[in-house]
């Protein structure tokens, strides 16, 4: 893939520095979330550690019934408040 579009472009690339924030708690943190959590205040960290702790030990029947419900078993009750 890379041959061809190197071959279609020559010197012509564009590279662009990926950034991406998420906007939690009144603040900005570096995308990915689960990376960067660390940067929240201790209280609301272990909050969100608790949580990713929590689901990480639980097994789930079934698919999650709704979008809601798939964020708070993937990243835990913390994470989705």
């Amino acid at each position: 893939f890379d041959d061809v579009l190197d071959d279609a472009l020559g010197t012509e690339w564009n590279h662009h520095q990926r950034e991406s924030w998420v906007w939690m708690r009144k603040r900005f943190i570096p995308y990915p979330l689960q990376n960067n959590i660390h940067r929240l205040p201790k209280e609301e960290l272990e909050t969100c550690l608790h949580g990713l702790v929590d689901v990480s030990n639980k097994s789930f029947e079934g698919p999650p019934r709704d979008f809601k419900e798939w964020l708070i078993r993937k990243f835990g009750q913390g994470l989705y408040d």
